[in-house]
């Protein structure tokens, strides 16, 4: 039986997080909704993983965005879904060794959406 890589996921842990607008952040996990859990190779398709929605912080993109802290932390970003499950509209999180995948499919998803 075949068994994809199974990453850890920590409160606090560094990943990325692509916005609505497709924006990539570097963020921090405050709270995760499950446990990553490992599927085999089916019909269906290959064996993989299946991450969990998480709640994640990040310092804003919006350069006047400033408090007596200097740039405002975002953290209303709340049950953001793996980019395995979700990545059409972006909205997503993603280890930051899976970025370039996860903008590709991305991508792809845009591309097939507009056709």
């Amino acid at each position: 039986m075949e068994k994809a890589e199974l990453k850890r996921l920590d409160v606090g842990q560094f990943i990325r997080y692509c916005s609505e607008d497709r924006q990539w952040y570097d963020a921090l996990i405050t709270a995760v909704h499950g446990e990553p859990t490992t599927y085999p190779k089916s019909e269906r398709g290959p064996a993989g993983v299946s991450y969990p929605c998480v709640n994640l912080s990040f310092v804003s993109g919006d350069d006047s965005a400033q408090d007596q802290y200097g740039r405002q932390m975002v953290r209303d970003k709340t049950s953001i879904s793996h980019y395995g499950q979700y990545v059409a509209s972006g909205f997503f999180w993603c280890h930051p060794e899976d970025e370039v995948v996860a903008h590709k499919q991305m991508c792809e998803a845009l591309k097939d959406i507009k056709s």
